[in-house]
C-alpha cells in the first residue's frame, strides 16, 4: 500500500524540495515558534560553547496533540554538512562508538547552559533515509517540564552535496505503543 493511501496523514512539501506525510490532527507549529525553537537551541549552544555547523534553518515543527504534547517531528536544513555520505560508509564500529561519546560530550555540556537531560544513548549507525546514506542517532532524554518522563528521541542526518537534511522525531516512552508506529511512517514517508 503506498504512504499516501494511510488514513490520517497528509503530505507536506516543504522548501528544498522536500516532503513528509505527518498526523493530519497533530498540530503544525508557525514560523515564530520554529525561530524559536532555533533561537532557543542556538543561544544553548553557544553558551555551551559549542561551535555550530553552518546556517540551520527549520523547516517544520509539528507537536502532537493533545496538550502537552506526547510526540514531535521536526525538520530542518543546514549548510555545509560537517559529513560527506561517503564519510558515512566509511566508517567503523569503532568510529561509531567515538562518534556516540562526542555527542553525549555534547549534550553534557548543553545541559549545563539550559539544554536537555540525556539519560542515555544508543551506539549510532548509518541506515538509508530517502536513498541516502543517513547518520541515526537514538538517545532518551527526560520530559522538558515533567524530568520524570522518558522520551525516546531518533534524529537522521542525511548528507547532501550542499546541505545537510535532518529528520527528528520524538515521543514520551509511556505512550510509545500508540506513538511509535505513528511516527516510523513520518520517517519512512520522508523524500527529498
Amino acid at each position: 500500500m503506498p504512504a499516501s493511501a494511510i488514513d490520517g496523514f497528509k503530505k507536506v512539501t516543504l522548501s528544498q524540495g522536500i516532503t513528509i506525510e505527518i498526523p493530519a490532527h497533530w498540530n503544525e507549529l508557525p514560523i515564530e515558534d520554529r525561530q524559536n525553537l532555533s533561537a532557543m537551541g542556538s543561544a544553548i549552544a553557544a553558551n555551551a560553547g559549542i561551535e555550530m555547523e553552518g546556517l540551520k534553518t527549520n523547516l517544520l515543527a509539528v507537536n502532537a496533540v493533545p496538550a502537552p504534547t506526547q510526540a514531535t517531528i521536526r525538520v530542518s536544513s543546514t549548510t555545509r554538512p560537517a559529513f560527506t555520505a561517503a564519510d558515512l560508509l566509511a566508517m567503523t564500529d569503532a568510529d561509531f562508538l567515538d562518534a556516540g561519546r562526542m555527542v553525549l560530550e555534547q549534550f553534557r555540556q548543553a545541559e549545563k547552559s539550559g539544554g536537555i537531560h540525556v539519560m542515555g544513548m544508543a551506539t549510532p549507525r548509518v541506515v538509508t533515509l530517502s536513498g541516502h546514506p543517513t547518520y541515526m542517532l537514538t538517545y532518551f532524554r527526560s520530559g522538558l517540564v515533567d524530568n520524570s518522563e522518558k522520551w525516546q528521541v531518533t534524529q537522521f542526518q542525511s548528507p547532501l552535496p550542499d546541505r545537510n537534511i535532518q529528520v527528528t522525531v520524538s515521543w514520551n516512552v509511556a505512550n510509545e505503543p500508540i506513538l511509535k508506529p505513528m511516527l516510523v511512517h513520518v520517517i519512512d514517508s520522508v523524500k527529498f
